[in-house]
């Protein structure tokens, strides 16, 4: 909890440095691959988490990843102030809130969809569509199968579920049988 609240704060430090869209996911990819990198290279992890390397050393090496990914001036200055405040170990929930806040300031919002088998790509786009008139607001669609789904899907945008699932249908069937 403590660790996400202090990774808001960069987060949103971050975004309010990028003047428009296309700068913001820009960051937003190079936080997530920088923090897929960091977790998945074991040398590089345990050289910027090395308390005997020097923050000058960590500052050099972000920045030249930064600069050699395209992540500009502003990344590097901003990957040294993370070096300087010793916030490394939560770059990663870092990246994790830059998303969430930079989708939020965007207007996006993150839908997921449980469906009891695999959906070809146009009924994805469908899926879209639609919760996207629900909603009011620019879906971000996650699929996921579901196995223990019976048949039908069940989408999540924010709170709200829209559960169109068959099980469901069926209880609702069961309780007004029940009623009668």
């Amino acid at each position: 909890m403590k660790d996400r609240k202090l990774a808001t704060r960069y987060a949103r430090a971050l975004l309010s440095t990028l003047p428009d869209a296309g700068s913001q996911d820009r960051a937003d990819t190079f936080l997530a691959a920088l923090a897929s990198s960091i977790a998945d290279n074991r040398a590089l992890r345990e050289f910027l988490l090395d308390p005997a390397a020097t923050h000058a050393a960590k500052a050099r090496a972000l920045r030249a990843i930064a600069d050699g990914q395209g992540g500009g001036k502003g990344m590097g200055n901003f990957l040294e102030t993370i070096v300087v405040h010793g916030r490394l170990p939560i770059l990663d929930a870092i990246a994790e809130v830059f998303h969430d806040e930079r989708e939020r300031a965007q207007g996006i919002v993150t839908a997921t969809l449980s469906t009891a088998a695999p959906i070809p790509d146009d009924l994805r786009a469908r899926a879209t569509q639609a919760l996207e008139r629900l909603s009011g607001r620019k879906v971000n669609l996650k699929v996921e199968v579901d196995p223990t789904l019976l048949g039908g899907a069940r989408a999540q945008v924010g709170s709200m579920v829209y559960d169109g699932s068959i099980r469901t249908q069926l209880d609702r069937l069961r309780a007004r049988l029940a009623e009668e």
